[in-house]
């Protein structure tokens, strides 16, 4: 990395607000010392959870460099959360996530968690300046599925597997270190995509219902009263309410009545702890009408 190229980029970068969420006091003030060199200024710094929650939250966030092993492991369920739009209406900061020891269970759940990019400690300069770099230049297309919003991580599509469309993102580093940033144009760009994403997920999510009542209740099987609910219904549960809250102003809002017949009748059952036959053939009218509301069947 040449020493011009920084030195064009310490100007730029200074428009952008970065996060830097590190539990060790050592390690934390050699990164602070990675993004001042680089030129960001507006640097917030801390070892607590709660603090990247609030700044996320406030849409202080343009980057997010975090350790994943901060408050064992939190900080990539609230990466996570972000990106489903849980914490605000910005699911777009970048984010970084710093790992110790990446074993493959790990790294599996930093990259579902949306993370942009990885780096492995220990961290040097010239990875760690190569890395926001790239970032800030481009960032990859986001895809939406039941359980995931956040970069297109996959090499190929599975046979047989649904086609996911790519969704082209706002990149927040980007806008402020080309020295073209609009608050208004970029606040814009992000509410329409975040409609895109939320359609998109709406119709995922309708999809999978259908698909795990299926599985909870398969042809010509019975469903036991008083039985332990199947594994799936966990994930119907969590699908249900997902739904509901997404078609709020959307472009699906006529489902709303439906979609909330369905969580309340699915909360039901779970307070029960049991299925029957008539419950689940319920079910599956609800996942129809649904479908049928969305033109999807």
């Amino acid at each position: 990395m040449g020493q011009q190229k920084i030195h064009i980029n310490r100007k730029n970068f200074s428009n952008a607000k970065v996060l830097l969420a590190e539990f060790d006091p050592e390690r934390r003030k050699c990164y602070e010392g990675f993004l001042a060199q680089i030129g960001f200024k507006n640097i917030l710094s801390t070892n607590k959870l709660k603090d990247v929650e609030q700044a996320i939250a406030g849409g202080n966030v343009d980057l997010l460099v975090c350790d994943t092993s901060m408050e064992e492991g939190g900080v990539i369920n609230l990466i996570r959360a972000m990106r489903l739009g849980m914490l605000n209406n910005d699911l777009f900061p970048l984010v970084i996530s710093m790992i110790g020891e990446p074993t493959q269970d790990l790294v599996q759940k930093v990259i579902n968690s949306g993370s942009d990019n990885i780096l492995v400690k220990p961290i040097v300069f010239e990875s760690f300046c190569e890395r926001i770099h790239q970032l800030a230049t481009r960032r990859e297309a986001f895809v939406v599925t039941s359980d995931y919003i956040g970069p297109d991580r996959r090499q190929k599509r599975r046979a047989g597997a649904m086609e996911v469309p790519k969704t082209q993102v706002p990149n927040p580093l980007h806008n402020k270190v080309t020295g073209f940033y609009s608050e208004a144009a970029y606040d814009a760009c992000v509410s329409r995509t975040v409609n895109i994403l939320n359609k998109l997920r709406i119709e995922r999510q309708c999809y999978q219902i259908g698909y795990l009542v299926e599985r909870i209740h398969p042809e010509g099987t019975q469903v036991v009263d008083h039985g332990k609910l199947p594994m799936e219904w966990r994930r119907l549960v969590f699908t249900a309410r997902d739904l509901a809250k997404r078609v709020k102003g959307s472009p699906y809002a006529h489902v709303n009545g439906m979609a909330s017949t369905l969580v309340s009748f699915v909360k039901e059952m779970d307070e029960a702890g049991s299925l029957t036959t008539t419950d689940v053939k319920l079910l599956s009218h609800l996942s129809q009408g649904i479908s049928r509301g969305l033109s999807l069947n």
